[in-house]
């Protein structure tokens, strides 16, 4: 039987979304000093070290109180390639966009 590489799939490597035929993002640690400490490393899948920093902190936000984008920027967050143990120190800044709606009054 022919492999389908078009069906769009939880990938059973990375946990994300993408067609079977796709690599997966490489993997990143990122570590956030000041919310977590600085002896845990956590798992992020990105194409760089900057998207591995930018993405750790969008999911960081979605999961808790939007600290960073509530005061507009994280001072700092390391991340890691796990291959290499090279590690780059980011400042990841934040905006919110606001979304507006109209409803027509009566």
């Amino acid at each position: 039987m022919k492999e389908d590489k078009w069906k769009f799939i939880k990938c059973p490597v990375c946990n994300e979304y993408h067609f079977k035929g796709d690599k997966c993002k490489k993997r990143y640690q990122f570590q956030i000093p000041e919310f977590y400490g600085d002896e845990e490393w956590y798992d992020i899948r990105a194409d760089s070290f900057e998207k591995a920093a930018e993405r750790a902190c969008e999911l960081d936000d979605a999961r808790g109180d939007f600290t960073i984008i509530g005061r507009g920027s994280l001072d700092e967050i390391f991340v890691r390639d796990p291959e290499t143990d090279e590690v780059k120190k980011f400042c990841v800044e934040a905006e919110g966009v606001p979304t507006y709606y109209a409803k027509e009054i009566k």
